[in-house]
């Protein structure tokens, strides 16, 4: 019975854990970008701010690869830390996913100068466009 307890644990930790990560994968249209680790969507979004750059697209593909305007590359996520390595880069950008659901996405820069950036996922149909 122990065992079967146990097994059931591991299966629900397994699906929780792959559920998040089916959550990023899709296309995300760049909103804007805000100084700082900011965790919460809805005081940005309310801000009501329009950015210039609302036709940059990130993609993640369910290989692991991604796709970036004329950028690609491949990503690891472990929790909620996302490695990236562009293609054309030799560095590998290492952003934090602060905030993440069906409809919006977080990732702060932990850089030097950090940001967060703020994405809204694309319905599937408009993605394959």
């Amino acid at each position: 019975m122990l065992k079967f307890r146990l097994l059931s644990v591991f299966f629900l930790l397994f699906l929780m854990f792959s559920c998040s990560s089916k959550q990023l994968i899709g296309s995300w249209q760049f909103l804007d970008v805000y100084d700082g680790e900011k965790q919460e969507v809805r005081p940005l979004i309310q801000e009501g701010k329009t950015s210039q750059h609302e036709t940059a697209v990130l993609t993640f593909h369910k290989n692991r690869s991604f796709s970036s305007m004329d950028d690609s590359g491949v990503y690891q996520k472990k929790k909620n830390i996302l490695k990236m390595k562009y293609n054309d880069l030799k560095d590998t950008a290492q952003m934090k996913i602060t905030y993440i659901n069906h409809d919006y996405l977080l990732l702060f820069s932990m850089t030097k100068n950090p940001k967060t950036w703020l994405y809204k996922k694309l319905n599937q149909k408009r993605a394959e466009e």
